[in-house]
């Protein structure tokens, strides 16, 4: 079985199959209910003439010999999701179909100049407002004692504290 990473057994008799998963590591688990599972596949299609984002197929170099088509991006590359469609009757299975994003792709850079009007200041005071908007508070407060830490002046402080005070304001945590 060395194409197959993992097997989920689904079955009325969860003692019988038990021993099974002690026998063949690659079985993950024996189930009597499929709520407790979620799949997701995601399909991936490039257009290399609409985009000069970088990518390269690493099947010769993968850790994994089966044949599996692995492709590794470079960073900050941007997919949009084409559809999602249930792959079996209990909506527990998706495929998910991405497309990888154009170079000038107008609602990805309407977004993104959005976000950068929304989220005020530079690096990470910017992403620390960022994730303050989004509703990540703590994500927000931990980048915000980060700043605390590396900073020397102590008038660049206050500002600093309005954001964690803000927050805080926001979760009614006052």
């Amino acid at each position: 079985m060395s194409q197959v990473d993992s097997i989920f057994i689904f079955g009325d008799d969860k003692t019988y199959h038990e021993s099974w998963v002690k026998q063949w590591p690659k079985i993950k688990g024996v189930f009597t209910n499929i709520k407790h599972i979620l799949g997701i596949l995601f399909v991936i299609n490039i257009d290399p003439s609409k985009s000069n984002t970088p990518f390269a197929s690493i099947i010769d170099v993968s850790y994994f010999k089966s044949g599996e088509e692995e492709v590794i991006f470079s960073m900050h590359t941007v997919f949009r999701i084409n559809d999602i469609q249930a792959m079996d009757k209990h909506d527990r299975l998706f495929r998910v179909n991405l497309i990888l994003t154009d170079d000038d792709d107008l609602e990805l850079r309407v977004l993104t100049d959005r976000i950068r009007e929304e989220s005020a200041g530079t690096g990470w005071y910017r992403l620390g407002s960022l994730l303050r908007k989004m509703g990540q508070f703590d994500k927000s407060e931990q980048v915000y004692e980060i700043m605390l830490e590396q900073t020397t002046e102590e008038s660049d402080e206050a500002p600093i504290y309005l954001q964690i005070g803000s927050a805080k304001f926001t979760q009614g945590q006052y």
